[in-house]
């Protein structure tokens, strides 16, 4: 069955990549604060659209997801949102290599038993610059991309005002 948590990273994950500066004005699947006021802080996943009324107005919608990944109605949402990239969205920021003191390091991804693995080898000396595992694979890469961010090895298109 399709599980929508395990298509995206878990919101901490997604809130490091946020303050790193991932971007966040794109259509597709976001952690959507949720919960009426007054009430503690809740999180949901919701898709972002726009949706453009008789050609002229572009609103901007939330559909809310239930508890097991499907969709509910569309929500007006008033807190705060957090893009919650999927795993195709964040492989397109990951390098297939990249250049360190030790020289090239290639990607390497692997699944043993439950647990994903995600790193950077060098080939020449066999051995690994940086590994990351988690319980999923979106976890496993928004590790790795937080730690590609936060060496330098990628760095997010500021928008431009």
């Amino acid at each position: 069955m399709f599980n929508l948590l395990k298509e995206v990273p878990n919101l901490e994950l997604c809130y490091k990549l946020k303050q790193l500066g991932y971007p966040q004005e794109k259509e597709g699947i976001y952690w959507v604060e949720a919960g009426t006021w007054g009430d503690p802080k809740t999180w949901k996943l919701g898709f972002k659209n726009f949706f453009k009324h008789a050609g002229l107005l572009e609103k901007e919608c939330i559909q809310v997801t239930k508890g097991c990944g499907c969709c509910a109605d569309f929500e007006t949402v008033e807190g705060e949102i957090i893009k919650a990239p999927t795993c195709h969205e964040l492989s397109n920021w990951i390098p297939h290599k990249i250049e360190t003191k030790v020289g090239e390091c290639y990607l390497h991804i692997s699944k043993s038993y439950d647990v994903w693995w995600c790193g950077y080898e060098s080939l020449k000396y066999e051995t690994y610059l940086h590994l990351e595992k988690d319980n999923t694979l979106a976890n496993t890469l928004a590790k790795i991309l937080i730690w590609l961010v936060e060496e330098g090895y990628v760095k997010f298109k500021k928008k431009e005002k």
